[in-house]
């Protein structure tokens, strides 16, 4: 009986974990915009293969981060931000599937934005999403 208990106890904690287990993979050929405050848009960008988007030669000031038609995510997407100047990098954020232009959104519900604090400012922005072992969370575009 301990044995089959110690088996039992040994394959559940197997199991959390595999399923506590996952892949991030970039998410190619999405669109990317960048609104400049006030309500002045950036040409958007594609992602390549790496997920990447990435925008060059900026003018100061502050840009949201958006994807023109979320209603080609299957699932919310991880959005990741980094720049050569002060930004929230590091963190990521997400944008849930929708209809038309879909922001990202800081940990306060708010717009992320990113400041570029002087010309000619670089932001990249990688998409990507989260894959569980059995491949659950596919988000490439539709």
């Amino acid at each position: 009986m301990r044995v089959f208990i110690a088996i039992a106890a040994a394959f559940l904690v197997g199991v959390s974990v595999a399923e506590a287990q996952s892949t991030v993979r970039p998410i190619a050929g999405t669109e990317v915009g960048l609104e400049h405050e006030p309500e002045r848009l950036v040409a958007p960008r594609t992602t390549n293969r790496l997920g990447d988007a990435v925008f060059a030669g900026l003018d100061p000031g502050r840009y949201a981060v958006f994807i023109p038609d979320a209603s080609r995510l299957r699932a919310p997407a991880r959005i990741g931000v980094s720049a050569d100047l002060p930004t929230p990098a590091g963190q990521t954020y997400s944008i849930q599937p929708g209809h038309g232009r879909a922001y990202a959104l800081d940990d306060k519900g708010q717009r992320l934005t990113v400041t570029v604090p002087r010309a000619g400012g670089n932001i990249t922005i990688n998409v990507s999403s989260i894959f569980d072992r059995w491949g659950r969370g596919d988000q490439a575009p539709r």
